[in-house]
């Protein structure tokens, strides 16, 4: 039977290492004062990323080894893999205990869900639906971060933008705008572009990293691969050699974009920056909570993106202080619906309804 306020979660890491994501909502979960276990390795950070969960705050909880005896009230798996293969691994609970999936892996958007068990994943589009309870998940902050950025000057920021962006496989569309957009873009704006003038310098200390946020005005914060649906054309011949992974419930566009979201996003935002992504929706993103478009981030469409410096002048021109109003707006909507608390708190009230209308089976 599904408790009337769940107090206790097991996050259930089937390789023992708990993702960004899960780590952050561990930090949620004891935030909101439940009794939290884990069988991953909490202490699992790299020293030069400051962001991470349990990097510079304690991490004082409860350490399981045992899968099979845990006691908890709900189980939350950190799902790095195809979730249909931990069947047999939860088996013996299932029956028992409330339990929900976490994904927030670049290939999320290529996975099904269970028709019993709710799945929160990243990198949510509406065009394109999977089979199963999904719910989406942001990748969130983590309180260290949140720290680090309380304790700095938020008001003394630089005319620049910043364009940092690492070079990585599947990033269409970072790419594709640094032909629409960037270039145009650094005509009328001060862009920094840190890792090309950088290239051969190491990694910023936490302490250059924060103030890096800190003074500067914004970021371009976006990302993603363009898709088109397979099975629509002559792929369909080849749908038993590519199994369900190209087998979506729902495809509604010509082309949608995947692993769009962005840790620079939310840190960006939370240091009162203005993110300029892409347009959520237009292109059919989705969080639990979306962020309002010109008031706290700046909505990029890739059919236009070379005008958009137009457009952002045009309204500066309307309020000279635009910019950094977003950059605030930003920071008020990040620290409301994607610190630790608020994204554990999210998935509890989901886990909590979806259990009430689909109870367990004793």
């Amino acid at each position: 039977m599904m408790p009337e306020k769940i107090k206790s979660v097991f996050v259930f890491a089937p390789d023992g290492v708990l993702t960004y994501t899960a780590k952050c909502l561990i930090q949620g979960f004891m935030d909101l004062g439940l009794e939290v276990g884990t069988n991953g390795n909490l202490q699992l950070t790299p020293p030069d990323f400051p962001s991470s969960p349990f990097s510079i705050l304690p991490a004082p909880v409860h350490i399981s080894r045992q899968s099979t005896a845990i006691h908890e009230e709900l189980v939350l798996v950190d799902a790095l893999e195809r979730p249909l293969d931990y069947q047999q691994v939860l088996a013996p609970i299932k029956s028992s205990k409330p339990i929900a999936f976490i994904n927030h892996m670049d290939n999320a958007n290529f996975f099904d869900g269970f028709h019993d068990i709710p799945s929160f994943v990243s990198h949510y589009n509406i065009y394109a639906k999977r089979k199963g309870q999904l719910f989406p998940l942001s990748f969130g902050l983590s309180n260290d971060i949140i720290k680090l950025a309380d304790e700095v000057d938020l008001t003394k920021k630089q005319n620049n933008f910043v364009h940092n962006f690492g070079l990585s496989l599947n990033q269409d569309v970072r790419l594709s705008l640094d032909f629409a957009l960037v270039e145009n873009f650094s005509k009328y704006f001060p862009v920094d572009f840190w890792r090309k003038d950088n290239i051969k310098r190491p990694r910023l200390t936490t302490k250059e990293y924060i103030e890096y946020f800190a003074r500067s005005l914004g970021f371009f914060a976006y990302g993603g691969s363009y898709y088109a649906d397979l099975m629509s054309d002559r792929y369909r011949e080849y749908a038993a050699r590519y199994g369900d992974h190209y087998r979506f419930e729902s495809f509604t566009k010509d082309c949608v974009v995947f692993r769009w979201d962005s840790y620079r996003f939310y840190e960006c935002a939370l240091f009162a920056c203005v993110p300029l992504t892409l347009d959520f929706d237009k292109y059919g993103l989705k969080l639990h909570t979306n962020p309002e478009p010109w008031k706290e981030y700046i909505p990029i469409d890739v059919a236009t993106a070379n005008l958009l410096p137009f457009e952002i002048m045009r309204r500066m021109n309307e309020s000279s202080n635009l910019l950094h109003e977003i950059g605030r707006n930003a920071r008020k909507w990040v620290l409301e619906h994607n610190s630790p608390r608020a994204c554990a708190s999210y998935i509890l009230t989901e886990v909590q309804k979806f259990y009430q209308q689909h109870p367990l089976p004793n």
